[in-house]
């Protein structure tokens, strides 16, 4: 940190302050030297010509939304500040680093592995239904972000909920009302079954086919 000019420092607080007002939230102070350790590493990297790609851009920028206009946003102040133009791969990284913090504790592995799983079940969704998401509808969105807390307790093991007489009333009576979306909900649980040794309790079951079959009925 001593070998990083505080101008590197001010960039990153004026994009922090961007994504508190944009996201609505507060991060950590772990985000402040994180990001702008890894601005004035990218910037390194550009002025040597050394490129890494994003691997993970498309699916940055298909379930972090939000966390990706951040990104595009730190290239604008970077820019502005430097004169240096980073690369759109930059931008997913920048937007990364913002989901890691609001994960909590800046873990890579565990958001790698819960962007994995996400993409994985909206693309059982899009290839079982045979839809085209609409991603600026409402339904999607909250869809999104519910799946973002569902990943998040799969990936961190969390308790599985006892289920009550309710649970299973509810659960019968939503797999009747809505059976392709819950034959949808089987092959996600099949699959998580058969990929991470995790089960789906009945109530996640239940919340997956209505975000699901509210998806549906937008499109």
């Amino acid at each position: 940190m001593q070998d990083i000019s505080p101008e590197y420092f001010e960039v990153s607080s004026q994009i922090i302050e961007y994504a508190e007002q944009l996201l609505n939230t507060k991060f950590n102070e772990y985000l402040l030297i994180a990001l702008t350790d890894h601005i004035h590493f990218a910037i390194v990297r550009q002025k040597k010509k050394i490129v890494i790609h994003n691997e993970m851009l498309w699916e940055i920028q298909r379930i972090y939304q939000q966390e990706y206009l951040v990104g595009q946003r730190a290239l604008e102040i970077i820019q502005q500040t430097f004169n240096i133009q980073l690369p759109d791969d930059e931008a997913g990284f920048i937007a990364f680093k913002f989901v890691e913090n609001s994960m909590g504790r800046g873990n890579e592995d565990e958001t790698l592995a819960m962007t994995k799983l996400i993409n994985d079940v909206l693309n059982i969704v899009k290839y079982q239904l045979k839809i085209d998401f609409k991603t600026e509808s409402i339904s999607y969105q909250r869809f999104l972000v519910h799946l973002r807390f569902f990943a998040e307790r799969i990936t961190k093991k969390g308790p599985v909920v006892d289920k009550t007489d309710d649970d299973h009333f509810l659960f019968d009576h939503i797999a009747q009302k809505y059976p392709d979306a819950f034959t949808c909900v089987e092959k996600i649980k099949a699959f998580i079954e058969q990929s991470m040794n995790e089960t789906i309790s009945m109530n996640e079951q239940v919340y997956l086919t209505m975000h699901i079959q509210r998806v549906v009925d937008e499109g």
